[in-house]
Formats: C-alpha cells, structure tokens, sequence
C-alpha cells in the first residue's frame, strides 16, 4: 500500500523515498525524476545514492495528489514508487 501525507495547503512540505531496503548490493541511484499531480507544486527534487526526495507546497484542503517517484540505478533497473499527499485544512484532522 502506498503511503499518504497529510499537508496544510500554505506549508511547503518535505518528503523522503528511502530505496536502500530495495537496492541490491552495491546498487545505487544514479537518477531521480518526479511527477505530480496538477493543483501542487514540486519546488524542488534530489537524490542521494540510495534516497529521493521531494519538495512541494500548494495543493488544496481534502484533495488528494500523487507523486511519483522514477529512479535509474547503476545496474539499469528502472523502479517506480507513488506516494500521496492528502490535503488537510489542519494538522489536527
């Protein structure tokens, strides 16, 4: 099942893809690329050998957004993950 992020629309909101469970030995990312729904904002992307990470702000209050996360690895696997963000009008939902 994949996993869901609650966020405030006005908070610009950090999110981690650890793949190192998921890559073999001496494997490691040499590429990294996100995809999101309309309506949130990626304002930024990187990568380390063995995670990805995404920055986005916007997105509006009970909407739900998929990112999904492509990665290239050093052995030519290409992997794909989604994750979600659901808007929330406050933390406390």
């Amino acid at each position: 099942m994949a996993s869901i992020f609650p966020k405030v629309p006005g908070e610009t909101l950090k999110l981690t893809i650890d793949w190192s469970t998921w890559l073999p030995s001496a494997t490691s990312i040499n590429a990294s690329s996100w995809s999101a729904d309309t309506g949130i904002t990626v304002v930024s992307n990187t990568c380390t050998t063995t995670t990805s990470v995404i920055v986005v702000s916007g997105g509006d209050a009970y909407t739900k957004y998929a990112l999904v996360n492509t990665v290239n690895t050093n052995g030519g696997v290409i992997a794909i993950r989604t994750i979600y963000v659901q808007g929330v009008a406050s933390k406390t939902e």
